[in-house]
């Protein structure tokens, strides 16, 4: 799955689709992270993002880690903004979580990376623990797998159409706003 379109329907905000979108590549990553990335320079990264690539995404996310502003990245590579401080805003998340304690961690810093559709592969890669580990500490928080209907349906349609979120019921009471849109 590498259309545009299709990874947009598959969850309520850019980032969460990002996510999710990354890990249904089949190639093995499981979030804004490509190992082979962080042993090149910068000057490396930047040959790599100059060019419209399927791996650019790893390249970008990688200079944000160390640093980079959202308008050098503009600059180099005339992405609009908006996308540039989504997926800044992805990075600045992880990178806090990075090597902290599951205890360490309130309900809502797991709300969040659920909001952020981040996997549970890349949370435990991040906090060193197992996945399993992970499952336990986001079922704690009160969140789980849901179907949500979405609003938009094809005018000649006759099934109500759903999505699979990661967002738990309690953060969409909290969210009324978002779930309240009919």
């Amino acid at each position: 799955m590498k259309a545009t379109g299709e990874v947009m329907a598959i969850d309520r905000t850019f980032e969460g689709a990002l996510n999710k979108g990354i890990r249904s590549l089949e190639m093995g990553f499981s979030g804004l992270e490509n190992k082979a990335f962080t042993v090149l320079s910068d000057a490396a990264l930047e040959n790599k993002i100059k060019q419209a690539t399927d791996l650019r995404l790893f390249a970008i996310s990688e200079l944000f880690r160390r640093g980079r502003t959202v308008d050098d990245l503009w600059n180099m590579t005339a992405i609009d903004p908006w996308f540039l401080n989504a997926i800044h805003g992805i990075v600045a998340f992880e990178e806090a979580m990075k090597g902290k304690a599951l205890a360490e961690l309130s309900d809502e810093v797991w709300q969040q990376a659920k909001w952020l559709n981040i996997g549970n592969q890349r949370l435990a890669d991040l906090l060193n623990v197992p996945p399993e580990e992970i499952s336990k500490r986001v079922r704690a928080a009160g969140l789980s797998p849901s179907y949500h209907w979405w609003i938009h349906v094809p005018a000649n349609s006759k099934r109500k159409p759903h999505i699979i979120t990661r967002h738990g019921l309690a953060l969409m009471k909290r969210r009324s706003a978002i779930s309240r849109r009919y």
